[in-house]
C-alpha cells in the first residue's frame, strides 16, 4: 500500500498549496481518505500521478511575454505597414 500523508504534508513534499489540492479534489482528480472523524489523508502514488497528469509539453506550454516585448513586436508590425502605405 502506498504511503498516505495529511494535506500540510503534502503541501511542503510538493510545494502545491491548499486551495489547489482541494480544488482537485471537489473536481475529483485526486481521491482522498478518511479513517477517522478529522483527518484526510491523501496517497503518494495518487498525488504524484495527480502531479503527472497535470504536466504539459514545452510545445503546448503559452508564450509569456513582457510587456515590452509586445510593444516592440507591435511596433515591428506598425513600421511594416507604414512602409507599404508609402
Amino acid at each position: 500500500m502506498s504511503k498516505l500523508l495529511r494535506i500540510k504534508e503534502v503541501m511542503v513534499e510538493y510545494g502545491i498549496g491548499e486551495r489547489t489540492i482541494e480544488k482537485a479534489v471537489r473536481a475529483g482528480e485526486l481521491p482522498i481518505y478518511k479513517f477517522n472523524s478529522k483527518a484526510y489523508y491523501y496517497k503518494i502514488s495518487d498525488i504524484e500521478k495527480w502531479i503527472d497528469g497535470k504536466r504539459i509539453k514545452i510545445a503546448q506550454a503559452p508564450v509569456h511575454e513582457t510587456p515590452y516585448e509586445r510593444l516592440l513586436q507591435f511596433e515591428i508590425v506598425r513600421q511594416k505597414h507604414v512602409r507599404k502605405l508609402h
